[in-house]
């Protein structure tokens, strides 16, 4: 028989965590079987998941509310015809689905995949659920699981329990996340409308205050000063011209004729061959974010700012900028253009990436904390 997990999380939409907890569902290990619960109904990450949802819609907020405080009825029936045996959390509010499961599974499992956010950062119930789950961890999870150093010890500075507690990295499917031969790259960045000739800029991301957009537009414009040829490929949830505030800050910052925007993809290893250099450059609660980690898998150069574990990576120096820095950014983002794929630097941080970081490590050490739990 096999162990069931039930893996109960926000959304499959966009973001690192989804990414991981498809791959993780996707290939299970010998005599175990995933479940995927979603709380919202937006699935981008779902081919090959045996995937639910309770079917919450953002727009309709209080009746999601109500519909949550009902949501233990559903949990508990998938529990039962199931026969699952470990339940595991992701994010906050899944997390704070787990107290469902509680009565009815031997063992609970949370993933918390950010550092902390400021509360301008976060919404009034988001921030709630933070500050629920600190008070909840001390009994209600059997490990808590981090993506990085720095998210472990942000969240135990704030009361989360400390002695199960453990750190798994993030893993990047190399199979997918590589570097693709010329003739590719040329195709996909001809279908976006780059010439060969272009530098493009890639930001992946969604759109929110977390990611700190203007000031990475600011450092493009910067460029932009000296590189005519710099062009901005934005995608990602609300990267998209019908996002009225993201219009006005690429306007703002004088870049709107040089930038892409191809709003949510599920083709990020594609997208990826078509630039030149990733930029993350969050201002705040990154932990070790995937898109740069599979921006190094294809070879690519990043520019970042220094927070949650990036600093970890095996990069060059010139890469790592203060947060909210707009000139510091556009010097390692011209930096990184100028050294390009080719270098040597970057080379060697492909290589080292890809030992530290495989998706299998990542299957792996779930597959032993699942076994060991069940």
């Amino acid at each position: 028989m096999s162990l069931v997990i039930l893996h109960i999380i926000p959304t499959m939409g966009q973001g690192g965590a989804e990414r991981l907890l498809q791959s993780l569902a996707t290939r299970p290990a010998d005599g175990q079987r995933h479940i995927v619960l979603t709380l919202f109904d937006e699935a981008l990450f779902q081919e090959g998941i045996d995937l639910r949802t309770l079917g919450f819609t953002r727009r309709r907020r209080f009746v999601s509310f109500l519909r949550f405080a009902l949501a233990w009825r559903a949990i508990r029936a998938i529990i039962k015809s199931e026969d699952v045996r470990i339940v595991h959390g992701w994010l906050y509010y899944g997390m704070l689905a787990t107290l469902y499961a509680r009565p009815h599974v031997d063992k609970v499992v949370w993933s918390i995949h950010n550092t902390f956010m400021p509360s301008k950062g976060m919404r009034g119930a988001l921030r709630s659920a933070e500050c629920l789950c600190g008070l909840l961890s001390r009994w209600l999870p059997d490990r808590i699981v981090y993506c990085a150093e720095s998210a472990r010890a942000a969240h135990e500075t704030r009361g989360y329990r400390r002695d199960i507690a453990m750190v798994i990295d993030n893993g990047v499917d190399a199979n997918r996340f590589r570097t693709l031969p010329p003739e590719e790259v040329i195709a996909m960045r001809r279908g976006l409308g780059f010439r060969e000739t272009d530098q493009v800029v890639g930001v992946f991301a969604r759109f929110h205050p977390q990611k700190d957009l203007p000031n990475t537009f600011a450092a493009v414009a910067e460029c932009a000063r000296t590189q005519s040829g710099i062009r901005l490929l934005l995608a990602g949830a609300g990267m998209s011209l019908k996002n009225a505030e993201l219009a006005d800050a690429l306007e703002r910052a004088g870049v709107m004729e040089r930038t892409v925007l191809v709003d949510m993809r599920d083709d990020i290893a594609e997208l990826l061959a078509a630039i030149d250099i990733i930029v993350s450059g969050s201002a705040y609660a990154e932990a070790m974010p995937m898109v740069v980690l599979e921006a190094l898998f294809c070879g690519l150069p990043i520019a970042a700012t220094d927070v949650g574990d990036i600093a970890r990576l095996d990069i060059p120096r010139s890469a790592l900028v203060p947060p909210s820095n707009h000139m510091a950014l556009a010097r390692a983002i011209a930096t990184g253009l100028d050294q390009g794929k080719a270098s040597p630097i970057w080379r060697r941080a492909c290589d080292l990436t890809k030992a530290r970081f495989s998706i299998e490590a990542y299957r792996r050490e779930h597959a032993s904390l699942y076994e060991a739990l069940g």
